[in-house]
Parts: structure tokens; sequence; C-alpha cells
């Protein structure tokens, strides 16, 4: 197995694409572990938040690409989970828990948040943490409410055959 880290998935259409198809045909050829950056919620929610930036929602196929991808987890932590609110994200994880997806980065608390993805291969566990810094159009998560990951050092502990891997998402929309 090996471990392929893709950047951001925003998948907004009703069928599976041609090119969706062909990627998944690469990936399974050279058994890639996926793990990939999950550019909004998977919701039917209409209550967006007040943001400067555009409002993004995936496609109900979202799942079904995700799995033909072989997506072992998704990062949650960027500017777009929290675009339709608390409702939209503990959709976007129910379903992800459905599908037996993981998920770092975005939680219903900030504790959740900071929880890794663990990937489990013959010889390693990669433990891969997400986080994202705050701006105008990412929403933190706190004690008591959903959000996303802070940049956050993780205690690691050392164990023989782990290996932890941070993943941050930044930046304003259409700006350097």
């Amino acid at each position: 197995m090996s471990l392929l880290i893709l950047g951001d998935l925003y998948y907004g259409y009703d069928e599976i694409t041609d090119d969706i198809r062909k990627i998944s045909e690469y990936i399974k050829s050279h058994n890639y572990q996926v793990v990939l950056n999950l550019e909004g919620p998977i919701t039917t929610s209409q209550k967006q938040i007040r943001k400067r930036g555009e409002h993004l929602r995936q496609s109900g196929k979202t799942i079904e690409v995700l799995k033909m991808l072989n997506v072992a987890g998704v990062m949650l932590s960027n500017n777009h989970i929290m675009d339709f609110g608390e409702d939209g994200l503990r959709e976007t994880i129910e379903l992800l828990d459905e599908a037996e997806i993981q998920h770092s980065g975005a939680g219903r608390t900030v504790e959740e948040a900071k929880k890794p993805i663990a990937i489990n291969d013959t010889d390693n566990i990669y433990k891969i943490y997400c986080m994202t810094d705050f701006y105008e159009e990412s929403v933190p998560a706190t004690k008591s409410s959903a959000g996303c990951a802070p940049i956050f050092l993780p205690r690691i502990e050392r164990r023989k055959n782990e290996i932890d891997i941070a993943l941050i998402h930044t930046g304003f929309e259409y700006n350097e």
C-alpha cells in the first residue's frame, strides 16, 4: 500500500464523470490509499453562514466518488466545511462515518476536530493531523461548538513504525 495525499475535492455533479472513473482506475491500479481535502460539506442544508466568499455544498454523489477514489480519509479543516453551519458539518460527518471514511480537522468540538486520521499498512501507522489558521472564512471549533481545528502541535509519542503527518489548509479565495 502507498499513501497518496491529494488537494481539494469539490464535487458538484449528480452523476459520476468520466474523469473520475479514469482517475479511480489509476489509483486502484497502484494500490493507493488516498487522503484529500473535502472542500465543503456534503449536505442538503439551506442555512448558509455569513461570510465574504462563496458557499460550497457537495453533491450527494460525493460519497460514491470518495469510495471510487479509494479515499481512506478526508481533511475537513478548510474555509468551506462550515458554509452551511453546524447542520452541514454534522450531516457530512454522519455520511462519512456511515461510509467508513475517516475524517480530521473539523468536528462537533475542538477535541473531536483535532483527532487524526489513522491509516495502517503492513509496516506503518500513518497518523494524519488536519488543521487550519483562522481568518474571516474559517470557523474555529471550541470546547462546546462545532468548527475547524486550529493549527496546533500534536502531542506526539514516538513509537516504532508510526509516521505523523500534519496537513494545513489556509488562504483566502482568489487571493495570493
